[in-house]
C-alpha cells in the first residue's frame, strides 16, 4: 500500500478518534462497476452504535451501506486505487485531507485549511429530509397539503410523501439531462396538479435548472384551478391547458410526463414524445378501459355459456 494512502488513511482514524471527523468523498471513478460515480460519507449513530454511512452514488440511484468504524481501513483499501476512486477527500473541523493519483501515476497527499468549522449531528435521520419542503409553499397550502404555518394535515400526510416519492424517482435522471438555456417540460392528464407543481418547484427552485412546464388537463375547473395557484405562487413559467393528450400540440417537448393517463392515452403521450425526440419520457400505464371492456365481455361469455346449454337462453 502507497504511504500516502496509508498516511490519509490514518488520518482518518486519528480524526474519527478524536471526534473532530466532518464527513469524507470518494470521487474520479475508474473502476468497472457501471454507473458508480462518487461516494460520500458521514458518521451516524445506529441504536446506540457509531457507524459510518456510505452513500454509493450512481448515474440513475443512490444505494445508502453502513460500516463499523473498523471495517473502514480495510474497505477504504479496496475503493481506493488506480482502478477506483483516484481521489479521496476527507473533511475535518481541523483541516481537509486530499488524496489523488497525480497525472504520473503517484498518490500524494496534501493538506488545507478546513471548510467546515463544526461536526454535524452523529443521529441517523430518524425524519426524511424531503426533496420537496413544506415549509414557505403556497402552492403547497392552495391544494389544502399544509396549513398556512407549512404543517402538512394529518390526512395530506400520504400526498405529501406521494410527491417527494415522485421527485426522488426523477430526481437522478433530470439531473442529467443535456444542459440548456431552458428545459421544456409537458406534464400530460395532470389532474390538479400535485405533481407538476412540485416538479416546476424542485427544478426551479432547488435544481436551479431554468424550465416551463405545461400541464395538459382534459376537465376546464382543474386548468382554472391549476392556473390560478401557479399565478399566486410566483410560478411565471407554469401554466395549465385545457385538451386532450390526444389533440395536444407542441414544438419542443426535452421532458414528457404522463403518469395514469386512461385508456389509451398512455400510448398517444409515448407517441408524441417519441415524434418530439424528447430527451426523456416518463410514463405510468392507468386502467385501459378498451382492454377491461373485452375482458368483461369474456366474463359474461363464460356465465352464459353453461345456461345456453341448457337451452335457458
Amino acid at each position: 500500500m502507497n504511504d500516502a494512502i496509508e498516511n490519509w488513511l490514518s488520518k482518518l482514524m486519528e480524526h474519527l478518534g478524536d471526534k473532530s471527523f466532518v464527513k469524507l468523498s470518494l470521487g474520479n471513478y475508474k473502476g468497472l462497476e457501471a454507473g458508480l460515480k462518487n461516494i460520500y460519507a458521514k458518521r451516524v449513530i445506529i441504536k446506540r452504535e457509531e457507524k459510518l454511512s456510505f452513500t454509493y452514488r450512481y448515474q440513475t440511484k443512490d444505494i445508502t451501506k453502513n460500516y463499523a468504524v473498523d471495517e473502514l481501513p480495510a474497505l477504504l483499501k479496496t475503493l481506493i486505487a488506480e482502478d477506483g476512486f483516484r481521489l479521496a477527500n476527507l473533511f475535518t473541523v481541523e483541516h481537509d485531507y486530499i488524496l489523488e493519483l497525480n497525472h504520473k501515476g503517484v498518490w500524494a497527499m496534501r493538506t488545507s485549511k478546513a471548510s467546515h468549522a463544526e461536526v454535524p449531528s452523529l443521529e441517523h435521520d430518524k425524519i426524511k429530509q424531503r426533496k420537496i419542503s413544506a415549509e414557505h409553499k403556497p402552492y403547497l397550502h392552495a391544494l389544502n397539503i399544509t396549513d398556512a404555518e407549512g404543517q402538512v394535515y394529518k390526512n395530506a400526510q400520504d400526498k405529501y410523501k406521494q410527491i417527494n416519492h415522485y421527485i426522488e424517482i426523477l430526481s437522478a435522471h433530470l439531473k442529467d439531462l443535456p444542459e440548456r438555456g431552458m428545459t421544456n417540460i409537458v406534464d400530460m392528464g395532470a389532474g390538479k396538479g400535485y405533481l407538476t407543481f412540485a416538479l416546476y418547484d424542485y427544478l426551479n427552485g432547488v435544481l436551479d435548472r431554468p424550465c416551463t412546464i405545461t400541464g395538459v388537463e382534459y376537465r376546464k375547473e382543474l386548468v382554472e384551478l391549476c392556473n390560478g395557484i401557479a399565478v399566486q405562487s410566483g410560478f411565471e413559467r407554469l401554466h395549465f391547458v385545457e385538451g386532450s393528450i390526444q389533440s395536444y400540440q407542441a414544438e419542443d417537448i426535452h421532458v414528457l410526463i404522463a403518469l395514469h393517463a386512461c385508456d389509451t392515452a398512455t400510448d398517444d403521450a409515448i407517441h408524441q414524445g417519441i415524434a418530439s425526440n424528447a430527451d426523456l419520457i416518463v410514463v405510468a400505464p392507468c386502467c385501459h378501459k378498451q382492454i377491461r371492456r373485452e375482458m368483461e365481455k369474456s366474463k359474461a361469455s363464460s356465465v352464459l355459456d353453461p345456461l345456453m346449454k341448457h337451452g335457458i337462453f
